[in-house]
């Protein structure tokens, strides 16, 4: 099932890409707007399907509040949501960032892992700590290796699951890489609620409450720094988020960090090009 307002953006995505072309290359050929909502649902299914924890489970049903994405986009830039999916993209960015090709059919990118992340982002993954470190470590990658004049900015929304960051597999890659990283905010359980689910299969079951921080985690390049030149960026989006406590006294756009030469990956990322293509 899916709400009235889901439904309407999905055919409305669904009209578009039929008419710029993106039907003509998905292959088996598409039958018709209606077969194409059933293969959402089956697809969606069958990704939650490959976990066992409950928690990663839920976690295919945590979308980021509307307001959220609109602050992250007038103050920070940002126009793309990596790891979406039609059910659940935000219409607002100009564009969303699918795991599966034939969501193309509803104007996804495909294979967010098959080149480098570019531009200004928002991901919020899912809560496997496999697929958080690895998508952690592909913004990571995609920043260093970004030509110089080329802004790349990724804000991920990831899960902290104890009181100490040290608790969380992708903290090992964000240590090694604090020159790239930055922890801009972190959001308490008793401040986030997530927004109301636009899919479901047999009933529209509430989540259970969730008991753990998300981190707002900057991975960027000088450019993307340069870019956000305005010093009070960061304070107009603790303005907009104010459930987040914001490191706002942390905030710097000095263009002369210390990189690593370009295609130089830095500790704990030996060879992440070919491991993240692996995955695709």
């Amino acid at each position: 099932m899916l709400t009235p307002e889901r439904l309407q953006i999905l055919h409305q995505e669904y009209n578009e890409a039929k008419s710029t072309g993106l039907h003509y290359n998905v292959s088996p050929p598409l039958q018709s707007f209606a077969s194409e909502l059933v293969g959402l649902f089956v697809r969606k299914a069958r990704a939650a399907k490959q976990f066992n924890s409950k928690k990663i489970k839920d976690s295919f049903h945590r979308i980021l509040p509307p307001h959220v994405i609109a602050a992250f986009k007038h103050c920070a830039a940002v126009t793309q949501e990596k790891m979406a999916s039609p059910l659940d993209f935000n219409p607002d960015l100009p564009h969303y960032w699918s795991s599966h090709p034939r969501d193309t059919t509803f104007g996804a990118f495909t294979k967010y892992f098959s080149s480098s992340f570019s531009g200004f982002s928002i991901c919020h993954p899912i809560y496997d700590d496999d697929i958080m470190h690895l998508t952690l470590r592909h913004a990571i990658y995609s920043a260093i290796n970004s030509p110089p004049d080329i802004p790349t900015a990724t804000f991920m929304i990831l899960p902290c699951w104890g009181r100490s960051l040290s608790t969380n597999a992708y903290m090992a890659i964000y240590n090694q890489s604090n020159h790239m990283c930055s922890l801009k905010g972190t959001i308490s359980p008793q401040n986030l609620q997530f927004a109301d689910i636009p899919f479901w299969n047999d009933s529209c079951t509430p989540l259970p409450k969730h008991h753990w921080d998300l981190q707002i985690i900057a991975v960027w390049n000088t450019q993307a720094r340069l870019n956000l030149n305005n010093p009070e960026w960061l304070n107009h989006l603790a303005q907009s988020i104010p459930e987040a406590k914001w490191n706002t006294t942390r905030v710097s756009n000095d263009a002369h960090i210390r990189m690593p030469p370009l295609g130089t990956p830095p500790p704990g990322l030996n060879n992440s090009r070919d491991n993240s293509l692996a995955t695709s």
